[in-house]
């Protein structure tokens, strides 16, 4: 891989909102962007592995227990391979509350357009996706919640 492929990984991982962000992804915006260089998804993995500028939760690890591998998806997934991260970018308080409300936003716009594409007339369709809607609209206010109560939040900062 060339610098500008490395720099393009690195503000990825920069700019994201979660501090770990799958090497499937990765991988795909490489391509996407025409900077992989043919290199294949296990050489990617590997270029990584070597570099120390990069972190790669590997399975058995104990800070793998995030589990962001999963077993049998092709490289073509998003979600493939092992989390990746900066070596710089530490993990913070911050940083997972900002990861974990990004993911909650991005789950709940998925169940906002499975109920726009529902089929008409499915009550039962229906009733499953109020009832996910209603659940995660729940976790998002106990997610905000935590948020607050961590200190140097606003609301610790003004609790009015």
């Amino acid at each position: 891989m060339d610098k500008q492929a490395y720099a393009r990984l690195i503000e990825m991982l920069e700019t994201a909102p979660e501090v770990y962000l799958p090497l499937g992804k990765l991988w795909q915006a490489l391509r996407a962007d025409g900077l992989d260089g043919g290199i294949s998804f296990d050489g990617l993995r590997q270029a990584l592995q070597a570099d120390e500028r990069f972190e790669i939760l590997t399975p058995g690890r104990a800070s793998a227990s995030i589990g962001m591998e999963i077993e049998g998806l092709e490289p073509e997934s998003p979600l493939a391979g092992p989390a990746v991260k900066l070596a710089d970018r530490p993990i913070t308080t911050e940083a997972v509350m900002t990861g974990l409300s990004h993911n909650l936003d991005q789950l709940s716009q998925a169940i906002q357009h499975a109920w726009e594409g529902r089929p008409p007339g499915d009550a039962e369709a229906e009733a499953v996706l109020l009832e996910v809607l209603k659940r995660v609209e729940e976790l998002g206010k106990e997610i905000r919640n935590l948020a607050a109560l961590q200190p140097g939040s606003e609301a610790e900062e003004d609790p009015s």
